[in-house]
């Protein structure tokens, strides 16, 4: 793996993984490159940019939408808000370059948009601090907040999400095989 995380997507698109229905979690530690957004555009890949969990990753939460205050017990929220350590000092050295990827992560969508990429929404919501279901919210806050407008963010998790969901011309390949596929 190159040291040069911004030029990744790049990489998986010019690998024998070339044939990726869609790419997630656009650099979010540094700003994408323009060689590397437009490799993306011209291979029409849409790209699930999941800039919350980024978000998440900076340190303890200062505040919750009200959905995830629906949905959290009191004594999670409370939990979320404390200080925390991120898995030693590597854990630490990878919280810090997160943490200084937070404007990146919005130039990124900003970037991706204007070459014309299909935005997709996703909470990547395994991940700690990421509340399932409400955590897409959060993300749609977010891509609002990177500068799509909120029917943008809305579509990007509902029918921009749909279509590339569509069936692949490559039937048996990647996730469009059979969306259902990981949900048990």
């Amino acid at each position: 793996m190159p040291a040069d995380a911004r030029n990744e997507p790049m990489l998986l698109l010019t690998s024998p993984l070339g044939g990726a229905d869609a790419l997630a979690h656009a650099p979010w530690r540094e700003e994408i490159t323009d060689e590397a957004v437009a490799v993306i555009a011209a291979a029409r890949k849409p790209v699930v940019v999941t800039i919350a969990i980024g978000d998440l990753l900076e340190g303890a939460r200062k505040d919750f939408l009200p959905i995830e205050r629906e949905v959290a017990t009191p004594k999670l929220i409370d939990a979320l808000m404390a200080p925390w350590t991120f898995g030693g000092e590597a854990g630490e050295k990878f919280r810090r370059g997160v943490v200084a990827g937070h404007a990146a992560r919005r130039r990124n969508v900003a970037k991706l948009r204007a070459a014309g990429v299909t935005i997709l929404a996703g909470s990547d919501a395994c991940n700690p601090g990421d509340l399932p279901g409400a955590g897409l919210h959060l993300e749609l806050d977010r891509l609002v907040e990177a500068g799509m407008s909120p029917g943008e963010a809305l579509r990007a998790a509902t029918w921009a999400r749909r279509s590339a969901n569509a069936p692949s011309s490559a039937p048996g390949r990647g996730w469009r095989r059979n969306p259902t596929a990981c949900v048990s």
